[in-house]
């Protein structure tokens, strides 16, 4: 398996994982001690950018600081970026910032780890007005629709199926998972979680992930498995494959 989205940093008990993952920051404050900690680990990769939650702190130091980084041949992404309506920073300047960190990525050419919640529609003005399809990448926790899956698809990117899909109720997110093609789909743990999710093993929840994902479209485990693992690998620029 291949969790495409694990903040690594953020468990109690930081640890070499036993499968590929990727790590990504959402303040700038995360980059370097990122970079530190997990640049020599075989199985780990890097999305660095700044997560909508902190783009009031985007500053011209931070866009150095990121293209700098991006340098890393273990940075493989620009992320967790994106566009969130649930947040006080305003639409206008929650576009600016990621505007600027979707450039960094085109000129970069490293693909972009997307954050959205309730901007789907603007979200995807923005990847056509910056030319994102150039470097694709993964919408992480993916909630849109089918249709809105299509349009990201043809913009280059994946969607991430991560914990909420295991939620019966999660009706939507089903049918994304049953109608969209297998090259869409990667999975993700997404650890930690809230305290009211407990304390379970992220491989354990990946792995239920992966045993939903295949109960819903009528496949086996390891064949999810292993497309979703390649699906990563070629979203990522990791593998032509």
């Amino acid at each position: 398996m291949f969790d495409t989205h694990i903040h690594l940093q953020r468990l109690e008990h930081p640890f070499q994982p036993i499968c590929s993952v990727v790590v990504p920051a959402v303040t700038a404050q995360e980059w370097q001690p990122l970079l530190q900690q997990f640049a020599k680990s075989e199985n780990v990769w890097l999305a660095l950018g700044l997560h909508p939650q902190y783009g009031e702190c985007w500053c011209e130091r931070y866009r150095q600081q990121l293209e700098d980084a991006l340098l890393c041949p273990q940075v493989v992404a620009v992320g967790e970026v994106g566009l969130d309506a649930g947040l006080k920073l305003s639409a206008t300047e929650q576009e600016m910032v990621l505007r600027q960190q979707i450039r960094i990525a085109v000129a970069a050419e490293k693909p972009l780890i997307l954050h959205c919640y309730k901007r789907y529609g603007r979200l995807i003005e923005l990847l056509q007005e910056e030319s994102a399809q150039r470097v694709g990448g993964i919408v992480h926790g993916y909630s849109g629709s089918v249709e809105v899956a299509y349009i990201l698809q043809t913009l280059g990117f994946g969607v991430g199926i991560g914990r909420v899909v295991l939620n019966d109720r999660a009706r939507r997110l089903s049918e994304v998972v049953k109608q969209l093609p297998e090259t869409m789909l990667v999975v993700e743990s997404d650890a930690p979680w809230p305290q009211h999710y407990g304390k379970q093993d992220w491989t354990l929840v990946l792995a239920q992930i992966v045993a939903k994902i295949a109960m819903l479209r009528g496949e086996s485990e390891s064949r999810v498995a292993q497309y979703t693992e390649r699906n990563a690998l070629r979203l990522l620029g990791l593998s032509k494959g």
